[in-house]
């Protein structure tokens, strides 16, 4: 599994074009998905999908040879919507199931101003913050990993550094996707 798609989106004129790109597409092993929109200027979209990043680099030519109009290449990140995906439903299991206790959920808040007054720490309920949200994180990484166990996402770590709640520790560098941009 590639970490991108590239997807390169044809105009074809009429119903037999899109027969043609669809046997051409056939013979190259090609993906074709066609869209087809309500309303709107181009309401027919058939669409070429590669699992790489760069072969639409010889696509694009290759279709034109062939007499074929292609009017938009689009390089996704792949592994991003299935990672999001994850993480959206690993969110509610680990903040709503797993990822709390009733105790963290009731002790977990700051004390009041009259609270600390009193005589209260003010980093009272710190302790059971953290431990929700390390919880949390265990039970996020958790449902990644078994995730990863069936579809093989291509996730890497490169370089030195940590990435915690958006922000960059030191000596982290700046935030980058694997592989880069093109």
């Amino acid at each position: 599994m590639s970490e991108y798609e590239t997807h390169v989106t044809v105009r074809c004129t009429g119903p037999a074009e899109l027969v043609r790109l669809e046997e051409w597409a056939a013979v190259r092993a090609l993906k074709v998905t066609h869209i087809v929109l309500a309303r709107g200027r181009t309401v027919s979209q058939p669409m070429l999908t590669v699992p790489d990043r760069t072969s639409h680099e010889t696509l694009v030519p290759q279709l034109r040879a062939d007499g074929f109009h292609p009017v938009r290449v689009r390089v996704d990140l792949a592994t991003l919507g299935s990672t999001w995906a994850v993480l959206a439903v690993g969110h509610n299991v680990a903040d709503h199931v797993l990822g709390q206790s009733d105790h963290q959920a009731a002790n977990k808040g700051a004390p009041t101003a009259a609270d600390v007054a009193a005589g209260a720490s003010p980093r009272r309920g710190w302790a059971a913050c953290l431990a929700h949200v390390g919880q949390y994180h265990l039970v996020m990484a958790g449902l990644l990993a078994l995730v990863w166990q069936f579809i093989p996402l291509p996730l890497r770590h490169r370089g030195p550094g940590l990435c915690a709640g958006g922000v960059r520790l030191p000596g982290a560098g700046p935030p980058r996707l694997a592989g880069g941009f093109r």
